[in-house]
């Protein structure tokens, strides 16, 4: 059951998203409590309407990388992307010792899809 304060959270993520379909901090908002709300598929949709709606923000991609793992998939080619995108603005930016993890899974999801490009 949902307490008071999530349903009024989600009111007015979806009310703000009524006025402006291209907000782009309630469509993360709203992708990340519709993941912790078990609501995979909608979410999934709002954190990549985000992307395209700022592809240059990492707070989508991060919650598409969030979903995945959320949902035990350790590669796939949405994730891969974001896994691009996200260690690509930490090569520009700088990042800290927690953002390493990232690059790591990017490289481990590359090499997944090697070697089953090479199978074929």
């Amino acid at each position: 059951m949902l307490s008071l304060f999530s349903v009024i959270f989600l009111f007015l993520l979806q009310s703000i998203l009524k006025k402006d379909q291209n907000n782009y901090y309630a469509l993360v908002y709203l992708g990340a409590a519709l993941l912790e709300l078990g609501k995979t598929q909608q979410s999934l949709e709002n954190y990549k309407k985000a992307t395209q709606v700022d592809p240059k923000n990492i707070l989508a991609w991060q919650g598409i990388i969030k979903f995945y793992e959320k949902q035990g998939i350790k590669c796939h080619s949405d994730l891969l992307d974001a896994y691009k995108v996200v260690a690509t603005h930490y090569e520009k930016y700088g990042f800290g010792f927690t953002e390493n993890h990232l690059i790591l899974r990017y490289l481990s999801c590359v090499k997944i899809l090697f070697t089953i490009y090479k199978s074929y």
